[in-house]
């Protein structure tokens, strides 16, 4: 890490940005990110050793409970239009999840990780919640048009 730890660098990040930072029930850092519609979205920080012995901090927020108002081709689809993260299935719940190296991890990346993983969610919950599909969840730069021709 180059001049801090995950810890010091949230601290930092939710000082800055206003943000909302604790921990839940299980000792994980919880931030609770604001939104530019004025609501709030919760990303949960853990850290986890690795089959290397490296640590491991993965970013995950919650969407919601599994059920058929998502299909899942859709979701997939736009996991490739995501800056950062992808959506999964964690136990019965559905999120929006990232990992990174800690003694990798740089507070540029940290913050633009926790801030897209609560946009993401947030904007899936919604369309979830409204029953619509998860379309337009994020911008994919570069790629191919929508008719298939290279940009």
């Amino acid at each position: 890490m180059k001049g801090g730890t995950i810890e010091s660098y949230i601290a930092q990040i939710c000082q800055y940005r206003n943000w909302k930072v604790g921990k839940d029930s299980g000792g994980y850092t919880i931030v609770d990110v604001l939104l530019q519609d004025g609501g709030a979205h919760r990303v949960t920080v853990m850290r986890r050793l690795d089959s290397c012995g490296g640590i491991s901090v993965l970013f995950f927020s919650e969407i919601g409970p599994v059920d058929q108002t998502m299909d899942p081709a859709e979701v997939l689809k736009d996991n490739g239009f995501m800056n950062h993260g992808a959506f999964a299935i964690w136990g019965n719940r559905f999120v929006v999840m990232d990992t990174q190296l800690e003694e990798a991890a740089d507070i540029e990346e940290v913050a633009a990780t926790i801030f897209h993983l609560a946009n993401y969610a947030d904007r899936l919950h919604k369309k979830k919640a409204a029953k619509a599909g998860p379309k337009d969840i994020g911008v994919m730069l570069g790629g191919p048009k929508p008719d298939g021709k290279p940009m």
